[in-house]
């Protein structure tokens, strides 16, 4: 496998196997550069799942069936490979002022448009992330943000241990 949209096919067309059992091999790689094959990684298996290939089907969903079905899914398809995902359900719709900034509950943030998802990015989806941090040494401390027409759902990766 070499590329992404190999490795998320490999994993999510079959059920989620067990905890840590899939092994990614990453060598010298930055945390910024872990989260951006994450999100890829999530973002091709929301297509491969839903056969949907520009994030619409969030649009539908309810903030009940994202929860349930949507992101306890794909939660358990990233503990195979030893990642969690945390899941906040914004229901306030950010204002976005400019290509790179945008008001949520009066507070501004900036944002880096993820060029890496063109193909995800049209008229009625948004996704990009947010780093507070810019050289982030914590998985935890980015988070990929997806704008949909009821709700801006924020994700967080953070690794995750086997209990034994």
């Amino acid at each position: 496998m070499n590329n992404i949209a190999d490795i998320a096919s490999t994993i999510f067309k079959s059920d989620p196997l067990e905890s840590c059992s899939i092994q990614f091999i990453l060598d010298n790689i930055d945390i910024n550069s872990l989260f951006e094959i994450l999100t890829l990684v999530l973002l091709e298996g929301i297509k491969i799942k839903y056969d949907n290939t520009d994030l619409s089907i969030l649009d539908d969903l309810t903030e009940t069936q994202i929860y349930d079905t949507f992101f306890f899914q794909f939660n358990e398809y990233f503990n195979s490979f030893g990642f969690n995902i945390k899941l906040n359900i914004k229901t306030e719709i950010p204002r976005v002022i400019s290509s790179n900034k945008l008001v949520y509950n009066n507070e501004e943030y900036n944002f880096n448009m993820c060029t890496l998802f063109k193909e995800y990015y049209d008229d009625k989806t948004y996704c990009f992330y947010y780093n507070p941090l810019i050289e982030s040494d914590s998985l935890k401390k980015l988070s990929l943000n997806i704008l949909t027409k009821k709700y801006m759902l924020e994700i967080i990766f953070d690794f995750h241990y086997k209990n034994k």
